[in-house]
């Protein structure tokens, strides 16, 4: 069962434009290690961060959360953002604070793509039906 879908646009100019003036301060609000770890690798870092960052808004709205009330930003960890299938890690507490004991059936889909000004991200959350017992 569709329990949300959050959709988020990340102009990429804007987001150089603060890591140009903030750096390290400004992506380490919203990057876990292993995210920027993986974003300075990448062939434009840039575009790998606005990967994060707009991979994370989406999934925050696909939870119905939004980021700062019970989601933060270092609660959710994105790994491949532009691979085909990327891989999403949310803390537990985080998860067992916002659904209680379902939160195990709770399961994310996550797409991101970049066409240069702009990143895209879709996250799908479902809540499996339990099965009969």
């Amino acid at each position: 069962m569709i329990f949300g879908v959050g959709h988020d646009i990340c102009l990429i100019p804007r987001l150089s434009a603060s890591v140009k003036e903030f750096g390290r301060d400004f992506t380490n609000q919203f990057c876990r290690p292993n995210e920027l770890a993986w974003a300075e690798r990448a062939a434009n870092p840039v575009i790998a961060y606005a990967g994060i960052f707009s991979a994370k808004e989406a999934i925050a709205k696909a939870l119905g959360t939004g980021i700062g009330d019970s989601l933060f930003w270092d609660d959710i960890e994105i790994g491949q953002v532009f691979a085909s299938k990327p891989s999403i890690f949310i803390s537990e507490a985080s998860l067992a604070a916002q659904f209680g004991q379902t939160h195990d059936m709770l399961r994310l889909h996550l797409s991101v793509s970049a066409r240069p000004p702009l990143v895209f991200a879709y996250a799908l959350a479902e809540i499996a039906k339990p099965t009969a017992s």
